[in-house]
C-alpha cells in the first residue's frame, strides 16, 4: 500500500491535477509543450512496455523498481528546478517530464510481476480494492488541500517546493 500512496502523488500530478500545468504555464510553455507534457506517460508507455520487460529480466524486478524510483525523483527534481535554468526552463521542465514518464514504464512492468511474490492469489481482490480506494481518498485530499494552500496565484517558489517534495516522495515508493 505504502509504495502505491508515496507514488500516487508523482502519477496524479501530472496525469490528472492542474499543478504541472500551471507550472509549465509560469514557465511561459507553449500551450503546445504544457499539453504535450501531460501525455507523455501514455506516448511512453506505448514504445516503452515491452523493452522494459526486457530490460527487467535482466535488471531484476527489485533492482528495476530501485532504479525507476531514483529516476522518478530526479525528473520530479529536474522539473521542479527549471526556472534555474534561466532561458532553458521549458526545456529543463520537459526533460524532466520524459525521465519521470519513461521511468513509469519501468516501474509498472516491475511492481505488478513484484506482487507475485508476496501476494497470494486469492488476496489480490481485496488488496486492489482497498489500495485503489485509498489512492483515490489520499490524493482526492491531498489535492483539495494543495490546491487550498496553493491559492490563486501561488509563487514560483511554492510551486517548486510542492513539485520537489512530490519528486522525493517518489523515493519512498522504492
Amino acid at each position: 500500500y505504502g509504495a502505491c500512496y508515496f507514488g500516487c502523488i508523482s502519477e496524479v500530478m501530472l496525469d490528472s491535477s492542474a499543478i504541472l500545468v500551471l507550472f509549465f504555464t509560469m514557465l511561459e510553455a507553449s500551450p503546445q509543450a504544457t499539453m504535450f507534457s501531460s501525455s507523455l506517460t501514455g506516448v511512453l508507455a506505448i514504445f516503452l512496455m515491452i523493452p522494459c520487460a526486457t530490460l527487467i529480466e535482466r535488471w531484476g524486478l527489485k533492482r528495476s523498481v530501485k532504479y525507476s524510483c531514483i529516476a522518478g525523483c530526479f525528473g520530479y527534481l529536474l522539473i521542479a528546478a527549471a526556472p534555474w535554468f534561466g532561458k532553458r526552463a521549458v526545456e529543463a521542465a520537459m526533460l524532466g517530464t520524459l525521465i519521470y514518464c519513461a521511468q513509469r514504464a519501468v516501474y509498472g512492468s516491475a511492481w505488478y510481476p513484484l506482487l507475485d511474490n508476496f501476494l497470494c492469489t486469492h488476496e489480490r481482490g481485496t488488496f486492489f480494492s482497498v489500495m485503489r480506494t485509498g489512492y483515490m481518498i489520499l490524493s482526492g485530499l491531498l489535492f483539495f488541500i494543495l490546491g487550498l494552500l496553493l491559492g490563486k496565484e501561488p509563487p514560483v517558489w511554492l510551486m517548486q517546493t510542492v513539485i520537489g517534495v512530490t519528486g522525493v516522495l517518489i523515493l519512498l515508493r522504492w
